[in-house]
């Protein structure tokens, strides 16, 4: 009894990640429309761009959904018919 009333407080393990997941998928879907914009030589620049911030000390947290998102639309675009 006492542990339902705690996981109905705080969440169980399973929803906090789920809570976190779920504001990297907002963000990455935030960024398609700037990343549709880019042509396909641009899009591929992104990687010497990633690999510039990372070697500057940017997080590889902060870069993640960002990366994530090129790499995502980069998929669909290529998949595109």
């Amino acid at each position: 009894m006492v542990l339902g009333l705690i996981k109905t407080l705080v969440g169980s393990s399973n929803d906090r990640l789920l809570k976190q997941y779920r504001k990297v998928v907002s963000k990455v879907n935030a960024l398609e429309p700037n990343l549709q914009a880019l042509d396909n030589s641009a899009l591929q620049a992104k990687t010497a761009e990633f690999k510039q911030r990372i070697a500057a000390g940017e997080a590889l947290d902060d870069l993640a959904a960002e990366a994530f998102a090129a790499v995502s639309y980069t998929h669909l675009r290529a998949h595109e018919t």
